[in-house]
């Protein structure tokens, strides 16, 4: 799964080039033409797929070989994953999961339960309900309870869970799920979590929401950025991230961030 949608995917390269939306004024600027304001942004080489905030957060799909756009769902969808031939989403009406064909048809819940963020890796579902973390099949067979953790902002990195826990003030916490076994990073707590694979990237609560990187197989952590940030998108081995009302980016080794618009 891309990460980035988990942190709202409004930033995406598409060729050479960014699709960047702007929180502070609401837009989202594509080919050098201000369009809607996109969120969860997927891309399957020929169309943008995204819930546009400026139409009630449909669903929406931009056609880049034609160049026009195209209502798939008019219903307000959060957190919208592309997945094989399905686009995943909540429907924040009742908060239930989702899914539909990429043309808008055939719409099927997937889940009965209210979903308060979901992650798609696999063919598996991992999903937090106000009861604790479940999983289940793309289709939504072979349930299962992972924990009664209350939690929020799912990450897989191996065969690692990692999310922010709720009932102890948002601390990141890290669990094996060969075994269950649950272990806290001491001093992080996630405002906004991304990985590359290897290390987690994490604005921390608990340090104004400045940037760490952790190893989630010793439980360390390191500040690589003292920017009060939010919304951490990784490309190409960049940190992207809103902080001071305008986007930045820097290594994901940290160092020195730089505006990516003026």
């Amino acid at each position: 799964m891309d990460y980035n949608l988990l942190n709202g995917g409004l930033i995406l390269k598409v060729g050479e080039g960014l699709v960047v939306s702007d929180i502070k004024s609401s837009t989202t600027i594509f080919n050098s033409r201000v369009n809607g304001m996109f969120w969860f942004m997927n891309f399957d080489g020929n169309s943008i797929f995204y819930s546009d905030q400026k139409r009630d957060n449909s669903l929406n799909r931009i056609d880049l070989r034609e160049q026009r756009e195209i209502l798939l769902l008019d219903k307000p969808c959060y957190g919208v994953v592309l997945y094989k031939d399905f686009l995943y989403y909540i429907n924040e009406n009742d908060r239930k999961l989702y899914r539909c064909m990429i043309n808008g048809r055939n719409e099927a819940r997937i889940i009965d339960e209210q979903v308060e963020g979901f992650i798609l890796e696999q063919g598996c579902i991992f999903y937090s309900t106000p009861q604790g973390i479940r999983s289940c099949s793309e289709t939504g067979s072979q349930r299962e309870t992972i924990s009664d953790i209350p939690a929020s902002k799912l990450v897989l990195i191996g065969e690692r869970l990692v999310f922010s826990h709720k009932g102890r003030q948002h601390v990141l916490t890290i669990m094996d799920l060969n075994t269950g076994n649950a272990n806290i990073v001491q001093a992080v707590a996630a405002a906004s979590i991304n990985t590359d694979g290897t290390y987690l990237y994490c604005a921390n609560r608990l340090n104004g929401k400045s940037i760490y990187r952790i190893d989630p197989e010793h439980y360390s952590s390191i500040r690589i950025c003292s920017e009060s940030a939010d919304y951490l998108h990784i490309i190409e081995k960049e940190l992207y991230f809103y902080a001071n009302s305008q986007w930045c980016r820097m290594s994901l080794m940290g160092g020195q961030a730089e505006k990516i618009m003026r």
